[in-house]
């Protein structure tokens, strides 16, 4: 097997923990370590357990798996070509990858400015295809089958709360999702529109 990943995966430490790749004090393995190690371990299930925004891809040279956080804040696309199968985080590096032309698909365009897509909307640039967050798109010669992993019902949780506890309990998760998404070297801009 080999594994790209882009992205931040919060849960390393604990994923390379359960996968027996933890060492001592040692720094946990890079992400794409731990996202090829979950996928020969989990399969398909691999993702559902990875938290971040991410972006990956592993393939045993005949069968290539792409993945999306199920968010969608990283994107992922692909085209299934004559030549092989091309994925990457930017479409104009799939195209330049299968020598096609930036061609746009006016409709789609049209459709974006309009805010009328959806996870199954064509990519703006005829012939290349995005993978949906929360999918799995399994890729094998010219075949495509999606996987959807996430499903937010399994991990919702019911809170009763006393209107007195409400700002603490916002406060302390605002403060975890704002940990979990600055690397140290952000650059934050407010708006006053």
């Amino acid at each position: 097997l080999a594994a790209a990943f882009v992205g931040i995966l919060d849960n390393a430490a604990a994923l390379a923990t359960d996968l027996g790749l933890a060492e001592g004090d040692r720094p946990p393995p890079s992400a794409a370590r731990i996202f090829l190690e979950a996928s020969r371990r989990w399969g398909d299930a691999a993702p559902a357990r990875m938290r971040g925004p991410f972006a990956a891809v592993v393939t045993d040279g005949e069968t290539v798996r792409a993945t999306r956080d199920p968010l969608g804040l990283r994107c992922l696309f692909y085209r299934r070509d004559p030549r092989g199968i091309f994925v990457a985080t930017e479409l104009k590096q799939v195209m330049a990858g299968c020598e096609r032309p930036l061609t746009p698909d006016l409709d789609v365009v049209e459709a974006i400015v309009f805010g009328e897509y959806d996870d199954d909307t064509p990519t703006a640039i005829e012939g290349g295809e995005r993978v949906p967050r929360g999918v799995t798109v399994r890729l094998r010669g010219s075949s495509a089958a999606r996987h959807r992993y996430w499903d937010p019902r399994a991990i919702m949780e019911t809170g009763r709360y006393e209107a007195s506890e409400l700002q603490d309990r916002f406060d302390g998760l605002m403060a975890r999702a704002a940990e979990r998404a600055l690397l140290g070297d952000d650059v934050i801009s407010l708006s006053g529109g």
